[in-house]
This record gives structure tokens, C-alpha cells and sequence, in this order.
């Protein structure tokens, strides 16, 4: 009879090799997959945050961009927070079973209502350096409708600077020769918790020191740069900011 084979026993040196691999790969995971996992969650913060603050900025835009086209006037305040639209007066044409404007014996348009665009600093009253942009319709008489936010969030005071006053360009401007409404928004999008996936709501602050965050001009850059009140031109803001510019023609004389 043939002996029973019995399977050798794997060396020491077999055995310590195997685990040696096995160290290595599990080392190689730990190292890698963090890396992975710390990376993805930053990149999703970050466009996270791009994506809402720019949606507060466009929502604005999209809502002026109407308005403007339908008004034949259009006024600012001195401090560029107010915009004031005038509409063309409506009524019901009978003949042609629509809506028109209302013209003067001259042929010119009739003033109707208008739509006023407003900033209001910290309407809370929380102590933010931001605040919000309402608007509301006033009738021909000067009666004032209901108002409705149009975004909030919004701080005009990290706006780029302009080159005629060296100031943060204000949210309105009006060119009356060329009938067009500049506007610029700055809005902030708090950047959500890399732990819970659930926002941080805070100020545009520095993230290492608690600054207030400041546009201040820089030689070479004419539209100024974003520093802290504090550690200066090493701001990293805690929140994402998104700065929309645009300039809308009316198109009613």
C-alpha cells in the first residue's frame, strides 16, 4: 500500500511573507481610502457652496431682468441700495381681447405702477454684516403692495471695488444716457458640515480666526481682494461667495 500523502506544513518564512503583504495592503487602505474620503467630501463642500450662492445671485437677476425690461423709467438712490422701476400703465383692449399700454393723447407711454428693489441690513436684527433684498409693487396712487424676499444673504459690502470711488461697487447704478441698470450682487452660501451633511449657517467670517471678512484694493487688482480684519491677505472664509454682475436696458421709452 502507498503511504497517505500529507500536505507539508508552509514555512516560517512563507507565513511571515504573507503576512508582511497583508500589512502592507491593509496599511496602503488606510492611508488611501481617508485620502479619498477627506478629498470628495471637500470638493462636494465647495460646490456645494458655489452652487447655492450662486443661486441666490441669479434668482435675483432672473426676477430684475423682467422688470427692467418692462419699465420706461428707472431711478436709484444715492447709496445704490434702492431701485425704484417705473411700468407702463395697462388696460384691456377690448378690440383686440388683450392687455395694452395706456398712451397719452402724444402718443407716449402712461406711468403706472411701479417696482421698487430695496436692501435692508440685517432685518433680524442679529448682528450680521449682511442682510437681505426685498421688493414690492406700488401702485400709481403710492399705495404699497405686499413685499416679498428676493434673496437674502446678500452683503454689498464684499462687492468688488469701483474705479471711480475706490468703494464696493453699490448693488444699483443707472446710466440714464445709455437707459441700462447695472447690477451686482455678492451672496454667500454657508458651506455644509463635512460630518452631519447638514449647513453651517454663519457670516462670511475668516475660518482661522473669526475676521471679518473685507475687500480691500491691491496693487494690480482694480476690483480689490477679500481679506480678514485680522490675519489679512491669509482669509480662507468659511462660507462660498459668488459675485454676479450684469447690466439690463430698458426697453419702453
Amino acid at each position: 500500500m502507498r503511504a497517505a500523502h500529507t500536505p507539508r506544513r508552509a514555512g516560517r518564512g512563507t507565513v511571515l511573507a504573507e503576512l508582511i503583504v497583508t500589512m502592507l495592503i491593509g496599511g496602503l487602505l488606510l492611508s488611501v481610502l481617508p485620502g479619498f474620503y477627506f478629498g470628495y467630501t471637500a470638493l462636494w463642500r465647495e460646490e456645494t457652496g458655489k452652487l447655492g450662492a450662486g443661486q441666490r445671485s441669479t434668482i435675483v437677476l432672473r426676477r430684475l431682468r423682467k422688470d427692467v425690461r418692462n419699465a420706461r423709467a428707472a431711478v436709484v438712490s444715492a447709496d445704490g441700495a434702492t431701485l425704484t422701476l417705473t411700468i407702463p400703465r395697462l388696460a384691456y383692449d377690448s378690440g383686440h381681447a388683450v392687455m395694452g399700454p395706456v398712451l397719452s393723447s402724444d402718443g407716449r407711454l402712461v406711468d403706472g405702477d411701479a417696482v421698487q428693489y430695496y436692501f435692508v441690513r440685517d432685518p433680524a436684527n442679529s448682528g450680521s454684516t449682511g442682510g437681505s433684498l426685498l421688493r414690492r409693487l406700488v401702485d400709481v396712487n403710492g399705495a404699497g403692495y405686499a413685499t416679498r424676499l428676493v434673496a437674502d444673504s446678500v452683503y454689498p459690502a464684499l462687492n468688488p471695488l469701483s474705479s471711480e470711488t475706490g468703494s464696493p461697487a453699490p448693488i444699483f447704478r443707472y446710466d440714464g444716457g445709455k437707459r441700462t441698470v447695472s447690477v451686482t450682487i455678492t451672496a454667500s452660501e454657508p458651506y455644509p458640515s463635512g460630518g452631519s451633511f447638514a449647513p453651517v449657517t454663519s457670516d462670511p467670517i475668516c475660518s482661522r480666526d473669526a475676521g471679518t471678512l473685507v475687500r480691500v484694493g491691491v496693487s494690480g487688482q482694480p476690483q480689490g481682494v477679500i481679506q480678514c480684519s485680522k490675519c489679512g491677505a491669509r482669509a480662507k472664509p468659511a462660507v462660498e461667495l459668488v459675485t454676479v454682475k450684469a447690466s439690463l436696458m430698458l426697453r419702453n421709452g
